[in-house]
């Protein structure tokens, strides 16, 4: 729950019990610590500016579902692997890059493992992370 007692997924108002609506979100409306938990710790923003950096693309480019370029969308593979890595969920990534869960699942196929490797080095994340 947020602090001005409103549902944090669907910003429907919560009273004394979870609102009806809850067991379509009850992953973040019945337990914030939880959600928390889950949330992963490197933001979307850092990781396509590292992707670009390292690509040598636009993070605009990236982020953008206009741009289908080979350089742009090798970029785009290897930036939905790393998100992957740090914890996003398919569908989350397909969300944040206005793409189908689908095809996050087929960049997750064919990213560049070096170059999703070096990226994860640039934004933090350790092997252990990775691992868990």
């Amino acid at each position: 729950m947020s602090p001005d007692g409103l549902c944090v997924w669907c910003r429907k108002p919560l009273g004394e019990r979870a609102h009806w609506y809850a067991t379509y979100c009850s992953r973040l409306c019945s337990d914030d610590a939880a959600a928390e938990r889950r949330k992963p710790a490197i933001g979307f923003e850092a990781i396509v500016i590292a992707t670009a950096e390292i690509c040598g693309v636009a993070a605009e480019d990236i982020r953008s579902p206009a741009q289908r370029s080979r350089e742009v969308t090798d970029a785009r593979h290897v930036a939905m692997a790393v998100m992957r890595r740090c914890g996003y969920s398919n569908a989350a990534i397909a969300r944040l890059f206005g793409r189908d869960r689908s095809t996050v699942i087929h960049s997750l196929r064919v990213a560049d493992e070096g170059w999703a490797e070096r990226v994860a080095e640039a934004v933090g994340v350790s092997r252990q992370e990775r691992a868990a």
